[in-house]
């Protein structure tokens, strides 16, 4: 005869563990430092919650009926879906990628015919010929050209020269490939005419995915798609000598043929690939914002703002979310150098992350009003913790802008900013921790 043990006769027993390590047995929670410290129904209900999986806003302040998130960008812009095809969003439609959401400055693409590799704006050295629309491309599109090579005691190259004024600054190439009965893919930049020449070739390869030779003048990068097909980049600092063109070149030093598809040189990093026809073309910043007015607490009140983020510019001077009152940033977290995360809330800045390397991570900062402490956490562990200094009264007509300084149409970010959650109230290290792995 069969018994039946409802909950009731057996009710679950959970404890919580004293230390708030996982599998620790701990005893009945009390005093304890762990998941005792979790204050759930207060991180349930932030005061602003925007970018989640798929869900561009969760909790938002409007300020009328129908408006709470901008989001505008003036031309349309490609992305990566999270399967790994090239996707185009609309004017002023957000881009989600796997990463997060996908906000950029303005950049251009000077590369001319970037899907067209068989016409005369491209240049073909050796024995290397093209045949155009052979395959379909990482946007689904048959556009994808065929590259053949007969000969490799030769140089076998694609090249395209644009001009440009050398003030020293960064340059960018990429091009998308696919291996055929070729895996070796050869990427040279070159800086000529009129100033010391710079020549720095690298070679990847389609089999594993990584390049196997790198110039130690390059910064290269590798963003794996679907169908086989890669997005590979170099970067170069121009040597600020007065030369006048920048070439762009790729090709193959095997027999045999690959698959190539959308060009791009741009001055920067590396961004969202931009077709291109007859000329360059520019594609438009990412600027997104929401009102300060109930999104934001006061300055005489405590303050939590947590965040993901991954950069693709590990160079310049980057606003990830900030607050501008004026010529003052009220608020700011801001990429400040290849390494260096420095946060604001007041007159005084806290340089608490040194160590970024543009990978994802976690953000988060807590400012206490009752000893004016700011509180700095990167992936649930705390950095450092400073005086805040003087604290600006905060404008509720004013806005929060993130991924750049809207104020003045500056310090864009490029990369992926996600689950963006501000409080009013100051968040423990329990409560970091437990947000970091939310």
């Amino acid at each position: 005869m069969a018994t039946t043990v409802s909950a009731k006769d057996s009710p679950a027993v959970v404890t919580i563990s004293e230390t708030g390590a996982p599998g620790d047995k701990g005893e009945t929670g009390e005093n304890g430092t762990g998941l005792n410290n979790v204050r759930k129904s207060l991180l349930d209900n932030p005061l602003l919650h925007i970018l989640k999986t798929n869900q561009l806003t969760d909790v938002i302040a409007p300020t009328s009926m129908d408006s709470d998130l901008t989001w505008t960008r003036a031309t349309t812009a490609t992305y990566i879906d999270r399967y790994g095809a090239v996707q185009t969003a609309a004017i002023n439609e957000p881009r989600q990628e796997a990463e997060g959401w996908l906000i950029e400055g303005a950049s251009t693409n000077a590369t001319l015919r970037s899907e067209e590799f068989d016409l005369a704006a491209w240049t073909k050295a050796g024995t290397l010929t093209v045949t155009p629309n052979t395959i379909a491309a990482p946007d689904g599109q048959v556009t994808a050209d065929t590259i053949t090579c007969t000969d490799v005691n030769i140089e076998n190259l694609l090249m395209q020269a644009t001009s440009f004024v050398d003030s020293g600054q960064t340059i960018t190439m990429s091009y998308f490939v696919k291996g055929g009965t070729v895996n070796e893919i050869n990427l040279r930049t070159l800086t000529l005419s009129g100033g010391v020449v710079q020549d720095y070739a690298s070679r990847f390869n389609t089999s594993t995915g990584v390049f196997s030779s790198v110039s130690p003048n390059h910064k290269v990068s590798v963003i794996a798609l679907s169908g086989g097909w890669f997005r590979i980049a170099a970067t170069i600092t121009a040597n600020n000598t007065g030369n006048t063109q920048y070439q762009t070149r790729c090709g193959l030093n095997q027999q045999g043929f690959a698959y190539i598809w959308g060009a791009q040189t741009e001055e920067s990093g590396l961004s969202s690939y931009i077709p291109t026809s007859t000329s360059s073309v520019t594609r438009s910043s990412d600027n997104l914002s929401c009102i300060v007015l109930n999104n934001l607490p006061s300055k005489t009140d405590d303050t939590s703002i947590v965040f993901s983020v991954k950069s693709k510019h590990l160079s310049g001077f980057h606003n990830f979310i900030s607050v501008d009152l004026s010529a003052i940033d009220t608020l700011r977290v801001t990429h400040t150098s290849e390494s260096t995360i420095a946060f604001k809330h007041g007159s005084a800045s806290s340089t608490a992350i040194t160590d970024y390397n543009g990978g994802k991570t976690s953000l988060a900062m807590v400012f206490g009003y009752s000893d004016n402490l700011l509180t700095v956490y990167q992936d649930g562990v705390e950095k450092s913790q400073v005086d805040a200094g003087i604290q600006y009264d905060v404008i509720p007509s004013n806005i929060i802008s993130f991924g750049s300084r809207q104020e003045n149409g500056s310090r864009f970010m490029y990369g992926h900013l996600s689950d963006i959650r501000i409080y009013d109230f100051a968040l423990n290290a329990s409560e970091v921790n437990f947000l970091n792995g939310d």
